[in-house]
């Protein structure tokens, strides 16, 4: 193993712990924040597939299995978002502080919307986790993939994931007449 294997799984590694722990704790309802590990996830994947070299050599059965991958990626996404609660609460001077470096009045009549899945979704990402760590392995034994086995997949099909929770959490608040933070 190099140095840049190494560093592409602890880098797998922490935004999966990071996502895990976020499962846990209320978070802030914004769509506009919910969008943004999804996209930047998805970029950094992307750029990493483009300096994987040996992904040049891609055949159909690889991309049949991304697009499978991919496709439950969504799906527990989609779950995720279902199984997402919501609270409100009074608006807290750090809630604008997190929101905004311009200074704005603070208005503690105003109501916040926080979400957060819990140990389900918790347990939904230990899924994806499996199933990923089982594609990997049944890919390297069966047809060896340098894209399959790329940490770039990996972040693409995460940000696949955070991408679908995003959109049914969205619409959900939407449907509910939730205010987003």
């Amino acid at each position: 193993m190099n140095i840049s294997t190494v560093t592409d799984i602890l880098i797998a590694v922490a935004v999966v712990c990071w996502i895990i722990y976020r499962q846990f704790t209320w978070q802030l309802a914004s769509p506009s924040r919910f969008w943004r590990m999804p996209v930047i996830i998805a970029i950094v994947g992307l750029v990493m597939l483009a300096q994987t070299k040996s992904v040049s050599n891609v055949e159909p059965i690889d991309l049949l299995i991304l697009a499978g991958e991919l496709v439950i990626s969504l799906g527990l996404g989609a779950i995720m978002g279902s199984l997402a609660r919501f609270r409100t609460r009074p608006q807290r001077a750090s809630d604008l502080r997190q929101r905004s470096a311009v200074p704005v009045d603070f208005d503690p009549s105003v109501t916040v919307t926080e979400t957060r899945t819990g140990g389900l979704g918790a347990a939904l990402w230990l899924v994806l986790i499996a199933i990923r760590i089982g594609i990997e392995l049944l890919t390297t034994h069966y047809f060896p993939s340098a894209l399959l086995a790329s940490t770039g997949t990996i972040l693409l099909v995460i940000a696949a994931n955070r991408a679908a929770r995003a959109l049914v959490v969205s619409v959900r608040m939407e449907h509910k007449g939730l205010v987003a933070a």
